[in-house]
């Protein structure tokens, strides 16, 4: 995660010619006193790329993402509710940005999005005891 914000402030290395493009878009749904966040996968290792809190207004952005296939997920969680949004598979392309807008939908599975160990992987389902 920290690479592609240091990417976005200031640049990648000038040898590295797939890097970057830009993920931008808007979260909505009733997420009035919600926590959202948005995270974006490798597409084959499921290893964790960049993720972000969206402004009050819905709206991200997520700058130094790498080109190449992604998994981007949004989800937010509140004092009794859950909401998440299914995976939504993007292509990011050096010096373009990539649109996706999300509806988040109250979710009955239980799922919490987690970071988890120095690998920076998301945790598994977390399941009620």
């Amino acid at each position: 995660v920290d690479s592609s914000s240091i990417k976005a402030t200031y640049g990648p290395r000038p040898d590295d010619v797939k890097c970057c493009g830009v993920v931008s878009g808007r979260i909505s749904g009733n997420l009035t006193g919600m926590r959202a966040l948005l995270w974006i996968e490798e597409a084959d290792t499921g290893r964790l790329i960049a993720a972000t809190v969206p402004d009050k207004d819905g709206s991200y952005r997520l700058d130094g993402v790498p080109e190449g296939d992604f998994l981007l997920f949004a989800s937010a969680e509140g004092p009794f509710e859950e909401f998440a949004s299914e995976s939504s598979k993007i292509v990011v392309t050096v010096a373009d940005i990539t649109k996706k807008d999300f509806v988040l939908r109250a979710s009955k599975s239980g799922v919490r999005g987690q970071l988890l160990g120095t690998s920076m992987q998301l945790a598994g389902p977390r399941h009620p005891v």
